[in-house]
């Protein structure tokens, strides 16, 4: 008996006693109660630091919208600098507008930020709203086409009011690498699935642009037609262009195309400014477009870095040339119309701003400039 009873005191003092049910369950809801206090404290972590970046992503965007609305004006001021005296009428890269591209940074005080800007005239560039010729008081009507009539009452041979712009901007497209080309119908690269040539894009932009439901008519002036009768309708708006990234709602544009041609065109955001091209600030793709030789090109750059073309300057280019009377009425020396465009980069974020400035003369050096269209990003 007392073996047996030694042997289970030694037993006993090998194992020790196990927990009971109350004791277990006590165990279980502490490591609960552990775990969940950290799920709870790392989830206000994450709270606490995503309300703080939200906060810190709004302060800066109010900021970055004053900043870049600062920068119009700053710009507008630029705009309005006093000319050289030599330079009075006309406008170019040597003024001081053009200078402030140079800058590599705004620095402002007690701002967080880097900011940058540039001016650019928008003059150097070719409407593309123009290839319809529309008046003022027809914007978006009109065929393609319009008849004239004779002294007698009957109609005369259908005249393109716009072809001078059609055939400028057709070369735009050339030296776009415009081409002809087709695309499976699952691609949907293209409005359509189908890219133009030269000529028929331009056609088939005058088809979106004006009024009727008809397309284009070819002629002696401009020999391609467009597309719009023997296809779907909802592909044209039948209006004028509003911007120029509403050019990839044309049929035969991607975005690939619009980026080559587009330091070359422009679509103002009213209708009436001038649709002359300063020869002061024009590329020389617009230049060779218009029709000017190549010599008189390499002279008009060479030139204007030094020197702004005027009146005398430019009719001197024109005698020597003998250019026609339209290509005289379609060049200028003078710019109404300019853009700014800044950007705002910011621990959290970055915004940009494009604005388009009309310039008036006010006096012999000064303009009076008014924002017109406001664009932020």
């Amino acid at each position: 008996m007392n073996s047996i009873r030694d042997i289970k005191k030694a037993n006993s003092s090998n194992h020790p006693p196990q927990p009971s049910g109350e004791e277990g369950i006590a165990l279980v809801m502490t490591i609960f109660v552990i775990s969940l206090a950290t799920i709870l404290v790392l989830d206000f972590a994450n709270t606490a630091h995503f309300d703080q970046r939200i906060a810190r992503h709004f302060s800066e965007s109010i900021q970055g919208n004053y900043m870049l609305k600062s920068t119009v004006s700053f710009g507008q001021v630029f705009l309005e600098v006093p000319k050289n005296p030599e330079d009075q009428d006309a406008d170019g890269f040597t003024q001081p507008w053009h200078s402030i591209s140079s800058v590599p940074s705004l620095e402002i005080d007690e701002f967080a930020g880097d900011v940058r800007m540039a001016i650019y005239d928008e003059d150097s560039k070719i409407d593309i709203n123009s290839l319809h010729g529309a008046t003022r008081g027809s914007v978006g009507g009109g065929g393609g086409n319009p008849m004239g009539a004779g002294g007698n009452g009957a109609p005369q041979t259908p005249r393109d009011p716009a072809i001078f712009w059609k055939n400028a901007i057709k070369e735009i497209f050339i030296r776009g690498g415009f081409y002809p080309e087709g695309y499976e119908k699952d691609k949907f690269v293209t409005r359509g699935n189908e890219a133009f040539g030269p000529e028929k894009q331009v056609a088939v932009i005058q088809d979106w642009i004006d009024a009727d439901s008809d397309a284009y008519q070819s002629s002696a002036d401009f020999p391609e037609s467009g597309i719009e009768s023997g296809s779907n309708k909802e592909l044209f708006f039948n209006r004028r262009l509003r911007s120029l990234s509403e050019l990839l709602l044309v049929p035969g544009f991607t975005p690939e195309r619009l980026a080559r041609i587009a330091p070359h065109i422009k679509v103002p955001p009213q209708f009436g400014f001038s649709r002359q091209v300063n020869v002061n600030t024009a590329t020389p793709e617009v230049l060779r477009a218009v029709g000017l030789s190549e010599s008189d090109i390499s002279e008009i750059l060479e030139q204007r870095t030094s020197n702004l073309y005027n009146r005398t300057l430019l009719g001197a280019v024109f005698e020597r040339s003998q250019a026609s009377a339209e290509l005289r009425s379609r060049l200028k020396f003078q710019s109404n119309q300019f853009s700014v465009i800044a950007k705002v980069q910011m621990p959290a974020s970055s915004r940009w701003i494009r604005a388009v400035i009309s310039a008036q003369r006010s006096g012999p050096n000064r303009r009076r400039t008014t924002v017109t269209h406001t664009e932020l990003y």
